[in-house]
Parts: C-alpha cells; sequence; structure tokens
C-alpha cells in the first residue's frame, strides 16, 4: 500500500479536482443503477473542464412571521320586523243631506236585529228628525213630532182607587218593545255608523242655527237628561185638572218633559234603559277625545 502524503491543508486546486472527482463517481453510479441492463456503460473521456468557482451557497434569511390580524367580529345586526301596513279604508261617499234618507235608513235598520224594531222606523228626513229630537231632549223639552221612533200604539191609562187616581202600571208594557229594541243595539257598530254618517248630523243641526260639530256633545247631554230622571217604585198619583193629566207630587211636575216619559217607562225599563245609556254615552265620549 502506498504511502499517502498528509498536508496539513488541501489547495484549492486538489480542492476543485476532488470536487470533480465526486461528480464523476456519483454520475457514474447514477448511470449504473438507471441503464437497462444495469451494466456500467464505458464512460466517455471528459474534455478538459473548465475551473469553476465555487458556489456561495447563501443563507436562508430568517423566516419572516406573519402576524395575521384575526378578522374583526362585528355584531350581528337586530332582525328587522316589519309590521304589516294597517289597510285604510276607503272614505265613503256621503249623499246630500236632502237624499240621505237611503243610506240613514240602512245604518238603522242594522242597529238592531229585533223584528219589532224595523216597523217602528220613521222613514223620512230621518237625519234632521233625529237632530231636532235631540236637541230638544237635551233641553228636556219632549216633542214627539220629531221622534225617530213611532209612538206606542196602546194609550196611556190610569187607575182610581180611593177616589185618588195613579198611572196605571200596566201602561209601562207599552214601553217594552223600546226598551228591548234599545238594549238590542250592538254599540260598536251604532258608534261605527254614526261616526260614517256625523258630517251629516253636523249639517243639519248646522240649519237650526248651531256652531260646526256641535252635535256630538248636545247629545251626550240628551244622554244625561234621560239619567237624571229618578226611578220610583211606589205607585204614582195624578190629576186631573184638566183633560191632561199631571203629577200630583210637585216635585215630579217639575221634571222636564223628557224626564216624565222616563218615569211612565216604568221602574224596571227605566233602569234597563238607563243602563243601556250609560254605555252608549262612554263609548260616545271615547270618540269626542280621539
Amino acid at each position: 500500500m502506498p504511502t499517502v502524503k498528509k498536508t496539513k491543508r488541501n489547495s484549492p486546486a486538489s480542492s476543485i479536482i476532488i470536487a470533480i472527482g465526486l461528480v464523476m463517481i456519483v454520475a457514474g453510479t447514477y448511470s449504473y443503477f438507471t441503464s437497462k441492463n444495469n451494466v456500467l456503460q464505458p464512460v466517455a473521456e471528459l474534455e478538459p473542464t473548465p475551473v469553476i468557482e465555487p458556489v456561495k451557497v447563501q443563507q436562508p434569511a430568517a423566516a419572516i412571521t406573519e402576524t395575521v390580524t384575526p378578522p374583526l367580529l362585528v355584531a350581528a345586526e337586530p332582525e328587522v320586523i316589519v309590521e304589516p301596513t294597517p289597510e285604510v279604508e276607503p272614505a265613503i261617499k256621503l249623499p246630500p243631506l236632502d237624499e240621505s234618507d237611503t243610506m240613514a235608513l240602512q245604518s238603522a235598520q242594522q242597529l238592531s236585529s229585533l223584528a219589532t224594531y224595523s216597523p217602528l222606523l220613521i222613514k223620512t228626513d230621518i237625519i234632521r228628525n233625529f237632530v231636532v229630537f235631540t236637541d230638544n231632549f237635551a233641553r228636556g223639552d219632549l216633542l214627539a213630532n220629531f221622534s225617530p221612533l213611532i209612538k206606542p200604539a196602546d194609550k196611556f191609562s190610569v187607575l182610581k182607587r180611593d177616589n185618588k187616581i195613579y198611572l196605571n202600571e200596566q201602561s209601562y208594557n207599552r214601553y217594552d218593545p223600546y226598551v228591548e229594541i234599545i238594549n238590542s243595539i250592538d254599540i260598536e257598530f251604532m258608534i261605527s255608523q254614526y261616526t260614517k254618517l256625523k258630517p251629516l248630523f253636523d249639517q243639519a243641526y248646522q240649519e237650526i242655527g248651531y256652531p260646526e260639530g256641535a252635535f256630538g256633545s248636545t247629545l251626550i247631554e240628551a244622554i244625561d237628561t234621560a239619567l237624571d230622571a229618578p226611578v220610583i217604585r211606589e205607585p204614582i198619583a195624578l190629576v186631573a185638572p184638566s183633560a191632561m193629566y199631571k203629577f200630583a207630587d210637585p216635585e215630579l211636575e217639575t221634571l222636564a218633559d223628557a224626564q216624565k216619559l222616563m218615569i211612565r217607562m216604568g221602574p224596571d225599563n227605566m233602569l234597563k234603559l238607563q243602563e243601556k245609556l250609560q254605555e252608549i254615552q262612554s263609548a260616545l265620549l271615547a270618540i269626542s277625545e280621539q
């Protein structure tokens, strides 16, 4: 075995030769393993290899750590609930006051479903008559000719006992159908019909000299007059100084005619009627405050 002379450090030229040799060995080994028959093929004579400067390997730069900012959390917007738009009823075209009987009668006939009701309705000049009747009733006067309902068919009757005259309690019954009709009224529907026809009521009230919009207050005052009538349970004595009967009690005789009518209805009918009138008055006050 030949003796290899060792040197402390290889020269650059020897380093290049060694590098070329390593490349040749690696290339030959690769050719060996990739040939068809795994037979080592002869290597062609190499051309002189130019001197190659050693390649400076650049150290990889330090990895740059990219700071990823998490996306901002955006609060979800509250769900907007769209309320359905309320349907607006089309405005009702009212007829002239002189031609209003058809519409007024249709509205009036729907106030009660009792069979006894419709035949009692006055069917001409309905709105004007009602306005005049209400205006007088509010002041305590009773104008039967302007009543919206036909007067009772049965006559007023009296009893004579111990040389005294009393109001016949049986005559209270002639007002039963009227009280039943008023008690059967659907107040909500009545208010809707009154609101619909109110411009015509106001026009009719202006015709007799009142300011615009004054009829609603007068209607409430008329109900007050009916509510102020006293309820009397004991027999009611009468006197007949003339063809007309009068109350023997001076306090009763000084009552307004509208309140005397309430007394002639009898205590039971009065209580039923006054309870219903209070409900109607409350409904009228509610719409007057809107």
